[in-house]
């Protein structure tokens, strides 16, 4: 009788020894088990251009490549003087081109003798920064009274691309994130924190205006020239994926 109460005393310690093994909370789920959700999120930022590039060529011709050299080279210094009176530098003038080449003239009797310029022919092509918008007009009708012979255009940008790219980026961040707000909600999942991240943004793309101005539309009668350009948009984009569960 004794022995049996040792042997089921013994028993019974070994019961109480043995350790409990709680349940595993939801929350120590490791992450690997999560799921994810992707979203593609777009942010646009308009601004109004801060800076102008007027194209102008200037063409000259000539029977003597020296005389044309020259007289090209008269016309390019007025249009720096000109530009000078109007408060531009001259570090916002540049000669992107010069080049010359040979065009001989066709005999008289020829029924189709071409176009010209004939002889030799020096061609330059220049470009003015235009920091005040409000000029950009002037500084073409001052080009075009130097002696330019064709203006090409007019480019629009930012002097400052990169602040409005970040705007950009960082309004479509917002949106990516607004986005998953919703989506996670209505799917009645809980967003842990983002996995991943990629970005895609760039500067904005010059606006382009096109002009076709010969020098001999300037004149006394001339009317000026005004320019109004639109806003630019900027736009970035961002994918985002997130860990769910």
């Amino acid at each position: 009788m004794n022995a049996l109460k040792i042997v089921a005393t013994a028993i019974a310690a070994g019961c109480l020894a043995i350790p409990s093994v709680p349940a595993r909370a939801a929350d120590t789920v490791p992450e690997t088990s999560f799921g994810t959700l992707t979203v593609t999120g777009q942010g646009q930022i308009s601004r109004a251009p801060d800076l102008a590039t007027v194209a102008a060529n200037i063409v000259t011709s000539d029977d003597s490549a020296a005389r044309a050299l020259s007289e090209n080279n008269r016309r390019f210094a007025a249009l720096g003087a000109k530009l000078a009176a109007l408060g531009i530098s001259a570090n916002d003038i540049t000669s992107t081109s010069l080049s010359s080449y040979f065009n001989p003239r066709p005999a008289a009797r020829m029924p189709n003798p071409g176009a010209g310029p004939f002889g030799f022919v020096v061609t330059r092509n220049a470009q003015i920064n235009v920091a005040a918008l409000a000029q950009t007009g002037a500084v073409i009708d001052a080009a075009t009274a130097a002696g330019a012979t064709q203006i090409n255009g007019v480019a629009y940008g930012l002097r400052d691309p990169r602040a409005v790219e970040r705007a950009a980026l960082a309004a479509a961040v917002a949106d990516a994130a607004a986005q998953a707000q919703t989506i996670a909600a209505a799917a009645h999942v809980q967003i842990v924190r983002i996995l991943r991240i990629g970005n895609e943004a760039g500067p904005p793309p010059g606006r382009i205006m096109p002009l076709a101005m010969k020098s001999s539309l300037a004149g006394a009668d001339a009317v000026p020239t005004t320019i109004a350009p639109s806003d630019m948009d900027v736009n970035g984009t961002v994918t985002i994926t997130y860990v769910i569960r």
